[in-house]
């Protein structure tokens, strides 16, 4: 194989495991021939003893269910481990981790005679089987969302075809190159990568298994581990972002069911949204020190009367220079700044409450229910009423 396509398959791997791990909070691990080629994991795992590996390779390989992903115990410690679809030489591996039942505890340091020794530099997670399960899927779906149809195919195909016919079928719906630049503007904190986002996104959904609300919930939890993934790069603070991350598959796993396809793309666009909004916020945070001191002003005052003297007052400059300065580093006037922080949090109550207007209009910093109104129907072109009667029927 040429080293330019094992580059791309090492870039391919990597990204593999650093989407599982941001799916399943464990390190993740990819062997090939019984040995550690790559890993993603702010906890390390001892690769100096090739054991490991063999052992857990001779177990998945001894196990007739060769294309599922397998939980695999080493005394009492555990492995989900998925055979690679694309290569008979290697396996992607979440774990070590315990089994929720396991009474056992460890300390920082895990060491742990089994078949072979086992050294692990971190408090060990213990997994429900409900987790577990969900981890399997996941990974699975991760790996080889494909695969299913790859199989139907009887012809035998050596890896090297096997992953030229998938990128050729990938080509055919996959819009790749709007894709990157929906990721590209996301991570510029542009809004137009919400537009990009609505273009593509039906067409590389068609192959999606829309009667299956297990696959779909995966596919969502995997949106939600890339937005974690590009808002870090962004420059989010990376516990905040996958405290964020955790909320949206807590959400996903007992409130979100998807009926079909727009209203899948529809819970999308929300979580979407949310991300948007926190690199946003971060990117602001790029600004000099008096514009970001007036967007921290505004923020903590939304439900009080703001205004630009107050605002100059507070970050010590003179008026002028403020609204001057906000304009040219935020891209809008501070007045329509505020007002769209306004309808924001009004969205958000109108969304998650049952709150009535007169109460939402004051919360959200609004002078009197009539103007909130007005102002509502002036940017989303519907009552504040009929925006939240449109959420109910999409299930929000």
């Amino acid at each position: 194989m040429s080293k330019l396509k094992k580059n791309k398959n090492s870039h391919f791997i990597m990204k593999k495991l650093h989407l599982i791990y941001l799916s399943s909070n464990l390190p993740s691990y990819y062997f090939r021939d019984s040995k550690l080629a790559d890993s993603y994991t702010c906890n390390k795992i001892n690769a100096s003893n090739p054991q490991i590996f063999s052992q857990i390779e001779k177990r998945i390989r001894n196990n007739t269910s060769h294309l599922n992903a397998q939980e695999i115990k080493l005394s009492n410690i555990c492995f989900i481990v998925l055979p690679d679809p694309f290569s008979d030489k290697g396996m992607f591996v979440i774990g070590p981790y315990l089994r929720e039942n396991n009474t056992e505890t460890f300390g920082e340091k895990l060491n742990v005679e089994c078949p072979i020794k086992l050294e692990y530099s971190f408090k060990i997670s213990k997994l429900s089987k409900r987790e577990v399960e969900r981890y399997k899927q996941i990974l699975y779906l991760g790996i080889c969302s494909q695969q299913e149809e790859i199989a139907n195919n009887k012809e035998i195909l050596d890896d090297i075809t096997l992953h030229q016919k998938i990128t050729e079928e990938k080509e055919l719906y996959y819009p790749h190159q709007q894709e990157t630049e929906f990721l590209s503007l996301f991570k510029k904190g542009d809004k137009r990568c919400i537009k990009i986002f609505q273009e593509y996104r039906p067409s590389s959904l068609q192959y999606l298994n829309l009667f299956n609300i297990r696959y779909m919930k995966n596919n969502l939890m995997i949106f939600v581990s890339t937005l974690t993934q590009e808002a870090i790069e962004a420059g989010c603070n990376p516990q905040q972002m996958i405290k964020l991350r955790e909320s949206f598959v807590k959400q996903i796993e007992t409130k979100i069911y998807p009926k079909d396809q727009n209203h899948y793309i529809k819970h999308e666009l929300r979580i979407l949204s949310s991300y948007l909004t926190k690199v946003q916020q971060y990117l602001v945070k790029g600004h000099s020190k008096a514009t970001r001191t007036a967007v921290s002003y505004i923020q903590d005052h939304l439900t009080d009367s703001i205004t630009l003297k107050q605002i100059a007052t507070y970050c010590g400059r003179h008026p002028s220079y403020i609204s001057s300065l906000f304009k040219k580093e935020v891209g809008i006037p501070l007045q329509e700044y505020i007002l769209g922080e306004r309808l924001k949090k009004a969205k958000y109550f109108l969304k998650n409450s049952s709150y009535l207007l007169v109460d939402i209009a004051h919360y959200s910093g609004f002078e009197s229910q009539s103007y909130f109104s007005f102002q509502f129907k002036r940017k989303n072109k519907c009552t504040p009423l009929e925006y939240r009667n449109k959420m109910i029927d999409n299930g929000y």
